[in-house]
C-alpha cells in the first residue's frame, strides 16, 4: 500500500561549521508526523552531472530529488547504483526506475498549497528550488569530472581484485 505524504516546507538553511548550504525538506506523512530531508542546494547539479542528465529540465530533477529519499539506492551487494552498474546510462537506467518504482508502489507525494507552506515571496512551494537551482548550475561540469573519476577508480579497483 503507498503511503501518501505532503510536501509542506522548503528552506533553505546553512550546516555546520563550513556553512554549506543545505536545503530542509518536510513532508507530513499524513498522521502529522514530519519526515525532513535534508539536502545540499547544489543536489540539482550533482544528480545531473552524475546520472548524465539534462541540465536543463529543472522540473524533471526537482522531481527525482523529491522522491529520492524513497529509494534504495544500493545494488544488491552494498555498492551504490552510481558506481555499482557496469556503465553511466545503466546507472542512470536503475536510478530512473528505483524512482518510478517509488511513485507506482511506495509514495504518493502531493504539494501543499503555498498559503500553508513556509515560502518566500513566490507562489509556488517548487520555486524555492529552483531559484536555488539555478545557483549551483556552474558546479555541474567539475561534479561531473569527480564522478568520472570516482568510477574509474571503483572500475580499476574492482579489475585489479579479480
Amino acid at each position: 500500500m503507498r503511503k501518501q505524504y505532503t510536501l509542506k516546507s522548503i528552506e533553505p538553511a546553512v550546516h555546520g561549521s563550513a556553512k554549506i548550504p543545505i536545503w530542509r525538506v518536510a513532508y507530513d506523512r499524513g498522521d502529522g508526523t514530519v519526515h525532513l530531508h535534508i539536502m545540499p542546494q547544489d543536489i540539482f547539479a550533482i544528480r545531473a552531472a552524475e546520472y548524465d542528465m539534462d541540465v536543463d529540465d529543472v522540473d524533471a530533477l526537482i522531481d527525482l530529488v523529491l522522491y529520492e529519499p524513497f529509494i534504495d539506492s544500493m545494488e544488491e551487494d552494498g555498492t551504490p547504483i552510481l558506481f555499482g552498474s557496469g556503465s553511466l546510462s545503466e546507472a542512470r537506467e536503475k536510478y530512473l526506475s528505483r524512482i518510478n518504482q517509488a511513485k507506482e508502489e511506495t509514495i504518493t507525494l502531493d504539494i501543499a498549497p503555498t498559503s500553508e507552506a513556509r515560502t518566500s515571496k513566490s507562489t509556488d512551494l517548487l520555486d524555492v528550488l529552483r531559484e536555488g537551482y539555478r545557483k549551483a548550475h556552474p558546479r555541474r561540469e567539475a561534479i561531473r569530472a569527480e564522478v568520472a573519476s570516482a568510477r574509474a577508480q571503483v572500475q580499476r579497483a574492482e579489475s585489479s581484485s579479480k
